[in-house]
Order: structure tokens, then sequence, then C-alpha cells
């Protein structure tokens, strides 16, 4: 199908484009890396101890992932498509000074062909590294973090008592939590007034519920008699 030069080189660049986006993404993944190896440990590289701000470089680094993944996508979508209008010839009228060669159409198809493969493979590990980070937390801070919308998170104690008692948090525009009412925060006024109205910490309120959520469940435990005790 013959088709003009510049629009060739332009097809050039468009791939080049799509190339620097995947170094991009591959940066990115180095850094969820290195902040995955950091938490696991134990550490970070300022104060020797993990420390949980509200906006952490492992947030803004899944965020500007997804991003660029996103525009990614969007790139190979729209390169795959002017391929196919090229091989059906709608952009005959357009050309008059040269051909793009059988040859050279297909090396353009396998290199989209081949950002596909990278962008599946960056998902892939992406997904599974999000949820080794998810496991890890729920072992190692004792709550399962779930985000139900853009801005809402729902947190479920490994020791609560049912599966209904979780507390919800929404992340504000300017990037700070608030805890939302529902029944289980609701009976946890003393923790609230101590922990978040006077003290103003998320981490001290959380981990004074898991310290209670885990006593009383000991000592219900204890509680219990077992076969053969007198009742």
């Amino acid at each position: 199908v013959p088709v003009r030069v510049e629009q060739l080189r332009h097809l050039q660049e468009e791939i080049e484009c799509l190339k620097n986006e995947n170094a991009t993404l591959r940066d990115r993944k180095d850094c969820l890396e290195i902040q995955l190896e950091e938490f696991l440990v134990g550490q970070d590289s300022v104060r020797g101890r993990v420390v949980h701000p509200t906006k952490n470089p492992l947030s803004e680094c899944l965020t500007q992932r997804e991003n660029d993944k996103e525009k990614l996508i969007e790139e190979v979508e729209r390169l795959k498509r002017r391929v196919r209008n090229l091989e059906e010839g709608l952009e005959v009228s357009e050309i008059n000074e040269s051909a793009l060669s059988t040859k050279e159409a297909i090396a353009l198809k396998e290199q989209v062909k081949n950002s596909e493969l990278q962008i599946q493979r960056l998902k892939d590990y992406f997904k599974s590294s999000m949820q080794e980070f998810r496991n890890v937390v729920y072992m190692m801070l004792g709550y399962k973090i779930d985000k139900t919308s853009s801005s809402h998170y729902k947190l479920t104690s490994m020791y609560a008592d049912r599966a209904e008692d979780h507390l919800c948090f929404q992340l504000n525009a300017d990037g700070a939590l608030n805890l939302l009412e529902n029944q289980f925060s609701s009976s946890l006024e003393e923790f609230v007034d101590l922990h978040l109205r006077l003290q103003k910490s998320i981490p001290t309120f959380l981990s004074s519920i898991t310290l209670d959520l885990f006593n009383n469940k000991t000592m219900t435990t204890k509680t219990i008699p077992g076969e053969g005790d007198d009742l």
C-alpha cells in the first residue's frame, strides 16, 4: 500500500514514543519493588523504620503507574488503528510519493505486538505484587485493606468478631484521611476521642483497636470451658 515518506516517519516516531513509555513503566516497576522490599524488612531509608504517611512514595508510584499504563494502552490502540488503516488502503487518497513495503508493514505490526506483550507482563506483575503487598500488610499490621471507591477505604481487623465489624476512611481533597461513621466505629467512641480527636493519630487509633480486639478474643477463648471441665 503506498504511503508518504512523512507518514512512515511519523509512525516510526510514534513507535519510539511507545518504547519510551515502556521504559517509564519499567522504572515504575523498579520503584514498586524497592518500596515493597523496604516494607518487608521493616526499614526505610530515612529513620530506620517503616512509616506510613498519608501521601507516601508507594502510593504515588502506583498512581503514576496506572496513568502511564492507560496512556501506553491508548498509544498502542492508536498505532494499531493506523496500521489497520494503512493495510486497508484508507489513506491511499493522501499518498502519491512512496510506498510502504510488505516487509515494513510486518515489522510495524511486530513492534505493536511486542508492546502489547510488555503491557500484559507489566499488568500481571503489578497484579501479583499488589496482592503480595496486601497479604504482607495483613500479616504484619493485622488489617485487610480494600479500596471500595476512588477515595474510600475499608479496614477489617483479623481479630474482628464479625465480618461487618470494619472501619471506613475517606481520603479528602487535602490528602488527609477522615473516619466515616458506621455501626462499628460508633462503638469505639473512647478510642476516637483519645486517639483521633485528642492525639490526632490514626496509627495509634488502629493499634489500640487491634490490641483491644486481641485481648477480648484471648479472654473469650480462656473462659470457654473445655471438654470434661465442670460447668
